[in-house]
């Protein structure tokens, strides 16, 4: 966060590293109109962002998205004001108080970012609580949240968007290490979704109770794996697959079904099981 409400500073940063690209590339046998940008996680997020910039769409070819949580679009400015006042509220410095800043501590930064990260939720619900800081829709740099909300635009590039099988593993299971009784997976959806659409899911096919093998009362956080997988990574992808095809670009969709156990990953037992792909666990196979 920049304390005088400046936006989009790590985009741009990837913006001049291309157009540095752009330039060395050929020095070293390169063509620099064959370059590929990739990124996983919140690193995809920054990658669909730069395909919401117009102005920088010459400087590559093509695009890699691994895992990006699609579900969280870019934030808007109304959003992103509220974080921002927010922020110079914690540090205390106004936005043009030059003095004030240059006098901030890297820890004084760091903790005011912190809190802002652990309340952004609280602040505006569309912040959303694991990615709040994240690109914003400024109509100038980025143009198009690139989802349904809007017309699409039209594109030309060639994007790979994947998936891991257990996207949302790792949240779930971290965050509940011991199982769920069933009836706590409505509760949790309602925490997410809301009563009207947690009522669509509830009574979905697609999310059944997993029926155990002892018998016992079915764990819930095999449920809301799924649906944590569905909705954050895997739908949100297809979606701007379909969109991307539709408005004149190409698009390899996949599911790494493999992976390899990401360190600090293995700090969740679901995570280490055979036959489970946790998000991050695709990191190590590239």
């Amino acid at each position: 966060m920049a304390p005088d409400g400046t936006t989009n500073l790590a985009l741009k940063d990837i913006v001049n590293a291309l157009k540095f690209l752009n330039k060395v590339t050929p020095a070293f046998g390169g063509s620099s109109s064959k370059i590929t940008v990739a990124g996983q996680s919140s690193g995809a997020t920054m990658i669909r962002a730069l395909l919401a910039v117009p102005s920088a769409s010459s400087l590559f070819k093509s695009a890699i998205l691994q895992s990006d949580p699609m579900d969280y679009g870019f934030l808007s400015p109304t959003t992103q004001q509220t974080l921002q006042s927010n922020f110079n509220g914690l540090i205390s410095c106004g936005a043009t108080n030059h003095t004030c800043w240059n006098s901030l501590s890297l820890t004084d930064i760091v903790d005011a970012q912190n809190t802002l990260y652990n309340t952004a939720s609280s602040l505006d619900a569309s912040a959303g609580a694991f990615e709040p800081i994240r690109p914003v829709q400024d109509g100038t740099l980025v143009t198009s949240p690139l989802d349904s909300t809007a017309v699409f635009p039209s594109v030309s590039k060639s994007i790979m968007v994947t998936t891991v099988l257990n996207e949302a593993g790792l949240a779930i299971y971290g965050s509940f290490p011991d199982p769920l009784p069933s009836s706590a997976f409505d509760p949790a959806c309602q925490a997410t979704f809301g009563a009207n659409r947690t009522a669509v899911v509830v009574d979905s096919p697609y999310y059944p109770p997993a029926p155990s093998i002892d018998g016992s009362d079915p764990d819930a956080r095999i449920q809301l794996q799924s649906v944590g997988t569905d909705y954050l990574w895997k739908c949100s992808g297809w979606t701007l697959a379909r969109n991307w095809v539709q408005n004149g670009g190409q698009v390899y969709v996949g599911e790494y079904q493999l992976g390899a156990s990401y360190p600090g990953n293995s700090a969740v037992s679901y995570c280490t099981e055979p036959g489970v792909v946790c998000h991050q666990d695709d990191i190590e196979i590239v």
